[in-house]
């Protein structure tokens, strides 16, 4: 029965987004789409491509208690993230505990680096977003406090777990990076967006650069197939400006180009380095 549900639910975005398209001309759709200019489509894979980067140079830095080489801990992680692309869930992911534990990493420490790898997605996303949400929806000064206090307290957690979990020297400078990083990988990644909408105002690009936060916070939700349907109804409904025509079509490019320009770069390293590495007789580090 479980299965079942999990096999369905991913249906709902799709009808979701199927009902968002039939509130719109079919024609004025088409028009909108051939409209955006090859700059456009070079920008945004060339945005997914800083976000991928930014993003493997932070799994160096959480990974950096292993001996494992900076260039080989990239090829595991974008070989890594190319089968979560390609899987369900992004459940693909998971296989880079296993590869670390080939790599005499212990599985328990494997498991905690993956995981700790996706707490920066997770913590950024959730917190950024309820932070958005309280400037579009004018929350009350009680909520923004409650905000502040939860991710002060997310932080106080995270750190303190990082420092039992996966011991390592200079663990909150890395953990500091590590968000830098997390937050450049998101912000261009929405800016890219942002330029998808024609954005000139500089109120209404960092309006729409941060709502793509929300839309991915969102997406992680799995009642659809990447986002496709809630991000749209996400934008609909939190940035009221922009015409119904202009946010689907974007979204759905932004997603599409996204995509493809994602499993394109990380298909490089799987393909060719990513069942190479194992054979490397790596041992972790001694205490």
């Amino acid at each position: 029965m479980l299965k079942l549900i999990k096999k369905v639910l991913p249906i709902f975005g799709l009808v979701l987004f199927i009902r968002l398209l039939s509130n719109i001309s079919s024609s004025a759709f088409v028009d909108s789409l051939l409209s955006i200019s090859f700059y456009k489509v070079i920008l945004i894979i060339f945005c997914s491509w800083f976000g991928l980067v930014a993003k493997g140079f932070r799994w160096t830095l959480i990974a950096s208690n292993t001996n494992i080489n900076k260039k080989d801990l990239l090829r595991l992680y974008y070989g890594a993230m190319f089968l979560g692309i390609i899987t369900p869930g992004r459940i693909g992911e998971i296989t880079k505990v296993q590869f670390l534990k080939d790599r005499g990493v212990e599985y328990s420490l494997a498991f905690y680096l993956t995981i700790y790898d996706r707490v920066f997605d997770v913590g950024y996303l959730l917190i950024t977003s309820l932070f958005f949400l309280a400037y579009v929806y004018h929350f009350s000064k009680f909520l923004i406090v409650s905000i502040i206090v939860f991710m002060i307290l997310f932080l106080f957690v995270q750190y303190f777990i990082a420092i039992k979990l996966i011991p390592q020297k200079k663990i909150f400078i890395k953990m500091l990076f590590s968000y830098l990083l997390t937050i450049m990988s998101y912000l261009v990644f929405g800016f890219g967006f942002s330029m998808l909408l024609n954005m000139s105002n500089i109120n209404q690009i960092v309006l729409t650069t941060l709502s793509v936060t929300l839309g991915n916070l969102v997406a992680l939700v799995p009642v659809s197939i990447m986002g496709l349907g809630t991000r749209e109804y996400v934008f609909i409904n939190v940035l009221p400006f922009l015409s119904e025509i202009l946010i689907i079509s974007s979204s759905l490019v932004h997603l599409t180009l996204s995509v493809l320009a994602s499993l394109l770069f990380c298909s490089l390293f799987y393909k060719k380095d990513f069942l190479k590495i194992k054979k490397n007789k790596l041992q972790p580090k001694t205490k």
